[in-house]
């Protein structure tokens, strides 16, 4: 095999390496939600479907608030405690299990790698931005959390997302959470009276 062969079909084989590894979201796309006329957008990532928004339905059960209860904040979506969070995704949808998060992960990188492609490149990540592409199309944003003291915390720092999967503990379940300087994505057992942000997962 000539020299050129041999540069060519390594250079096919790193490819397609590099794209079995880190999947591109498909073409962004909406959905209205019914019981309220929300409108999200939402990407297919491998074979899984997102919403590539935070949820900011208003349920008259349990928590869910806006960051600091202010209007200007209900855009980044609305902060659930983790009760309310498994029931409030609209038909069709359901709040992902951590093994259906694993999946999500893993096909950007996996935890120690996955977190720059999963984030959105806006600024309110702050001035370490580290190389956020959103390349997956699923556009994280730092949303903070709801502390069970009822203390708002790190927002433009974190975003944390609930998992449907129960934690640790009792009265815990796993989230997901990413900063804006470090390529890794961290899975936390949280106390589920925290209020965190909720993507919700096509059925």
């Amino acid at each position: 095999m000539s020299m050129y062969k041999k540069i060519t079909s390594l250079a096919l084989l790193f490819t397609g390496i590099f794209l079995f590894s880190c999947q591109e979201g498909g073409n962004e796309q909406s959905f209205t939600d019914p019981r309220d006329g929300n409108e999200y957008a939402y990407v297919q990532i491998g074979d899984q479907v997102w919403m590539a928004e935070n949820l900011r339905y208003d349920s008259d059960q349990g928590y869910n608030r806006p960051y600091e209860d202010l209007d200007s904040n209900i855009a980044l979506g609305y902060l659930y405690d983790w009760e309310t969070a498994c029931d409030v995704c609209p038909e069709g949808w359901h709040l992902p299990s951590r093994d259906e998060w694993e999946v999500l992960i893993n096909s950007q990188g996996g935890y120690s790698a996955a977190a720059p492609r999963l984030r959105s490149a806006s600024e309110r990540w702050g001035e370490v931005l580290l190389d956020s592409t959103n390349a997956s199309g699923f556009a994280a944003e730092p949303n903070g959390v709801l502390r069970y003291d009822d203390r708002f915390a790190y927002l433009d720092k974190y975003a944390y997302f609930w998992t449907s999967t129960t934690g640790n503990k009792e009265g815990e379940a796993w989230s997901i959470a990413m900063d804006g300087k470090q390529k890794h994505v961290h899975h936390i057992s949280f106390r589920t009276d925290n209020s965190v942000s909720v993507r919700c997962l096509k059925d």
